[in-house]
């Protein structure tokens, strides 16, 4: 069982590391304006 546990850890967690990492970028750089801010993190207008 946890040898399960290590394999879908080990293909998860690079995945949502590398998403927080992106969240992180857009909300803190200044040159992304604020409706392309929404635009990029929720993928709407």
């Amino acid at each position: 069982m946890s040898q399960w546990l290590v394999t879908d850890l080990s293909a998860v967690l690079p995945a949502v590391i590398l998403t927080v990492m992106l969240a992180l970028f857009v909300l803190t750089d200044a040159y992304i304006g604020k409706n392309h801010r929404r635009v990029l993190l929720m993928g709407r207008i």
